[in-house]
């Protein structure tokens, strides 16, 4: 059996202070005998002698190796533990800064929003028009001074109430054209408004969003085709404008029109009548038009991407409204 170098030393002071005090000695060492594993020992020792100070060291060893297992893989335990402890400190920090960061910001954001509703209620307040804010339901959520007087109310009108009721049946449509309406839902929901307060209202609302059709179908789309009118053409088709006969046609990003094909629009609008592509036969119809716009069509005009005439057919119908342009030739 023999020792490690760094245990020999620990060894000798083992033996050098029993032989100096004659008391009893512990120490812990590995031990490796010959031709096996070595093993971590405790090396319990007397000194037994007479009184002449002659005597012996008697030692006991005792294997220790799972105690001292057991004790490593702790201290890894816990070296493990403190480095976790540290690292969860360092992110737990790193998020508080961001929350501080971010309720910072919700506060910055509130602040913006508190100073934004307080300049559009100065707006809805000092408006000339009357205005309603409805929301997608159509319940009346606010309303400035000038609606209440436009309506002949003595008191301010009772919220919740549709947009609708607040005027008598036989006027609404014409109480929709006098003052602006603000909708959450945009004006689609003013064009059926329009609708189910019109003589056409037993027929369904007919909606093409032009801006989402590409040009080259848009034609089509609006007027129908013949079969064979162009390659691809394998059926006959009805367009919008033959659905929608007796009944009203809602014409959305109706700036997004190829401007060729807006003469074909304004002479459905002046004479009621179109043909089909691939067909000289003329079609008659009876349709109203409503159409939106977010466009600004009188630069539209000047950029000659809109036709003048086409513009001025419609602009004593006009609508104006936070959600867009209306044009609701009657």
């Amino acid at each position: 059996m023999y020792l490690l170098e760094g245990d020999r030393d620990l060894f000798r002071s083992h033996f050098a202070q029993i032989l100096k005090n004659r008391e009893c000695q512990t120490c812990e060492l590995k031990l490796n005998p010959r031709n096996s594993e070595g093993f971590f020992a405790r090396l319990d020792s007397i000194f037994i002698g007479d009184a002449s100070g002659k005597g012996v060291v008697r030692t006991s060893i005792s294997d220790i190796s799972c105690s001292r297992n057991a004790a490593e893989v702790l201290r890894q335990a816990h070296d493990e533990l403190e480095k976790r402890v540290e690292e969860r400190t360092i992110e737990l920090s790193t998020m508080n800064e961001q929350l501080r960061d971010e309720i910072e910001d919700r506060k910055q954001a509130e602040g913006i929003l508190r100073e934004t509703e307080a300049k559009f209620r100065s707006y809805v307040e000092s408006a000339p028009l009357a205005i309603f804010v409805a929301d997608r339901e159509g319940r009346l959520i606010d309303f400035n001074r000038a609606a209440v007087d436009l309506l002949g109310y003595d008191a301010a009108i009772p919220r919740n109430m549709n947009v609708l009721d607040i005027h008598p049946e036989s006027e609404r449509e014409k109480a929709l054209r006098k003052f602006a309406i603000l909708l959450e839902t945009g004006k689609e929901l003013v064009a059926r408004a329009l609708h189910r307060l019109s003589s056409r209202k037993g027929r369904p609302l007919i909606t093409v969003n032009c801006a989402s059709l590409p040009p080259t179908l848009i034609e089509g789309e609006l007027f129908g085709r013949e079969r064979g009118a162009y390659t691809g053409a394998l059926t006959k088709m009805d367009g919008r404008f033959e659905i929608a006969d007796g009944s009203t046609l809602f014409l959305d990003e109706i700036g997004e029109i190829p401007i060729e094909l807006q003469s074909k629009l304004l002479r459905v609008l002046e004479e009621g009548s179109f043909e089909r592509l691939g067909s000289a036969k003329p079609l008659r119809v009876d349709v109203r038009i409503i159409a939106a716009t977010n466009r600004d069509l009188e630069r539209e005009v000047k950029e000659s991407r809109f036709r003048k005439d086409l513009l001025y057919y419609g602009e004593d119908k006009w609508i104006p409204a936070s959600v867009g342009n209306l044009i609701t030739p009657l």
